[in-house]
């Protein structure tokens, strides 16, 4: 779970769940919050800041994020080996 640490409007240090964060808005120069069950925070990070502690990253290289090949099957002699609790089922 993904926790924010932010200032309520009393100056006081909270953490947010950001997984229940449903609405982020501007509030004047604050930000307000409103969560699943309906309830708000008003803190004094501005808007801008709070979206982008929660952005993601971004990722620095793009081979980062390239898909991954599959493993190759075990070889050996050159020919491929049966994975043992597969060689069992077989028979």
């Amino acid at each position: 779970m993904p926790f924010l640490a932010l200032t309520n409007i009393d100056e006081q240090p909270v953490l947010v769940n950001s997984d229940h964060v449903q609405i982020i808005e501007p509030n004047g120069s604050r930000t307000k919050l409103t969560f699943s069950g309906g309830s708000h925070l008003r803190v004094t990070e501005a808007y801008a800041d709070v979206i982008a502690r929660l952005a993601p990253t971004p990722v620095a290289d793009s081979a980062e994020t390239a898909p991954l090949s599959p493993t190759p099957a075990p070889e050996e002699n050159g020919a491929a080996v049966d994975h043992p609790a597969r060689s069992r089922e077989k028979k």
